[in-house]
C-alpha cells in the first residue's frame, strides 16, 4: 500500500502513545477536503496539527497525518491508546462510498490490525455522542475479518522474503521521512542506534518507531 507522506509543520510537541488498543474510524463530514485542509482546521482548533494518523481521500489516496507513534487528536479522552483514520466525505448524507476509497480503507485497516496484534476497530460514535463516521459509512465491509485477513496478506506478505520487500528500510537518516530524522539522530547521538559503518544503519521503519517510543518512555521516566 502506498502512503503519501507529508512534511508537516507541528505547532507543538508530539507525545508518544503507550499502547494501541483500537483503531478509530471517522469521516470528515465534508465532501471535498484535502489533508492540508484538515491540518489547517485542526491548527485553528489550537491543536499541534492534523489530528488523524491517516486520511483517506475519495479517490483512494492514503495520506499520513500524525506519526503512528504519536498521540493523535481525534477522539476526546481516548487519544493516548488509539489510532485515528478519517475518510473524506460525509457518510451521514452520502449513501455510498467510492469503491477506491473503500478498498483503500480495507487495506489500511487490515495492515494496522496485523501491525498492532489485532487491535479492535471502533467507530468514533462508540466513544462519544456523535454521528461520525455516518450512518452510511460501510463499517462492516471495511472491518470484516475475512477482508482483513485477505488484505493483510496482500499488504504485509506471507513469508519473510515478501515481508522484507514490503517493509521500508533506511540506511541513513537522510532517507527517513522528515518527522523521524530528529528523533533518529538523537538515538544515534545516545548510542541507541548504531549502523554498520559509514553511516549505514539498515533499520526498518517498525524497528525505528519502536526505538523512538522506548527512548521517549525512558526520557519521560
Amino acid at each position: 500500500m502506498e502512503i503519501i507522506e507529508h512534511d508537516w509543520s507541528w505547532t507543538g510537541g508530539l507525545t508518544a502513545r503507550p499502547a494501541t488498543d483500537a483503531i478509530v474510524l471517522h469521516h470528515a463530514a465534508a465532501t471535498n477536503l484535502s489533508a492540508e485542509d484538515v491540518d489547517r482546521i485542526h491548527k485553528s482548533n489550537g491543536w499541534s496539527g492534523i489530528g488523524y494518523h491517516f486520511y483517506v481521500r475519495r479517490n483512494g489516496a492514503v495520506h499520513r497525518g500524525r506519526p503512528e507513534w504519536a498521540i493523535g487528536a481525534h477522539v476526546k479522552n481516548h487519544n493516548s491508546r488509539t489510532l485515528g483514520i478519517c475518510a473524506e466525505g460525509n457518510y451521514e448524507t452520502e449513501t455510498s462510498m467510492p469503491a477506491a476509497q473503500e478498498a483503500a480503507l480495507r487495506q489500511l485497516v487490515a495492515m494496522l490490525r496485523a501491525r498492532y496484534n489485532g487491535a479492535a476497530v471502533k467507530r468514533h460514535s462508540d466513544y462519544m455522542a456523535t454521528a461520525c463516521p455516518g450512518r452510511y459509512y460501510p463499517f462492516e465491509a471495511i472491518t470484516a475479518q475475512q477482508s482483513a485477513a485477505r488484505d493483510s496478506a496482500a499488504v504485509c506478505g506471507k513469508n519473510d522474503e515478501q515481508e522484507g520487500e514490503a517493509m521500508e528500510r533506511y540506511d541513513t537518516v537522510e532517507e527517513m521521512p522528515a518527522y523521524y530524522r530528529a528523533e533518529a539522530q538523537r538515538l544515534i547521538d545516545r548510542g541507541a542506534l548504531r549502523g554498520r559503518g559509514e553511516a549505514q544503519l539498515d533499520v526498518s521503519e517498525d524497528m525505528l518507531r519502536t526505538l523512538i517510543i522506548c527512548q521517549r518512555m525512558i526520557d519521560e521516566g
